[in-house]
């Protein structure tokens, strides 16, 4: 008799200490009853529900979500636990599902963020390539520019050069005619010797 007395003593402790861990547990997610009028513990009413509602059934239409809250939250990349543990993680995520108190926007629609992310990337992509263009039409337009500088100054050096060719050719033109009015006087005046020195120094072409 002792010793089934000591049996039913003994289960009844484990059975005991059982319970009172399960409180425990229950006591940290949802807050003591002492502490439930607390701002704190107090579900906000109006955000209750504001991204659905979760429950068992949902499991499968929110996994990719359960499973990255999983693993980045509850630090278990991988996590391979039974049914009944998952199922017990589930009801946690599924609580702070509704309750909207989930740390991270992801883990409310994980497609949706995604795609969100995958918008974000390409804007910026986009606003870079456009920086980028528009950089390089700036370095364009900055080579066209010293190009058509270069393209005057050429343009002005040859028309100076021109200018002072012409201005030789008429200069010798006026010598040789100055010449040739010489000679003409030196054979009127029958001074024969100098004609034909001014003749040598004119050019056969402006002779005549």
């Amino acid at each position: 008799h002792k010793k089934d007395k000591k049996d039913k003593k003994h289960k009844k402790d484990k059975k005991h200490k059982k319970e009172k861990k399960k409180k425990k547990k229950k006591k940290r997610r949802h807050g003591s009853d002492s502490d439930s009028d607390g701002p704190s513990a107090a579900v906000n009413q109006d955000e209750y529900g504001a991204r659905g509602i979760l429950r068992e059934a949902d499991y499968f239409r929110k996994q990719r979500e359960f499973e990255a809250w999983v693993a980045e939250v509850k630090k278990a990349p991988g996590y391979s636990g039974s049914r009944r543990e998952t199922m017990e993680l589930f009801a946690e995520f599924a609580e702070d599902f509704n309750t909207v108190t989930l740390p991270h926007e992801k883990y409310y629609d994980l497609e949706a963020w995604e795609m969100a992310e995958y918008r974000k990337r390409e804007a910026a992509a986009a606003e870079a390539r456009s920086g980028a263009t528009s950089l390089q039409l700036e370095e364009e337009e900055a080579m066209r520019s010293r190009r058509e500088a270069e393209e005057r100054k050429q343009r002005s050096y040859n028309d100076m050069v021109r200018q002072m060719l012409n201005k030789d050719k008429v200069d010798e033109m006026r010598h040789q005619q100055l010449l040739r009015a010489e000679a003409q006087i030196a054979f009127k005046s029958g001074d024969l010797a100098k004609a034909r020195k001014l003749e040598a120094r004119m050019k056969p072409d402006k002779l005549g």
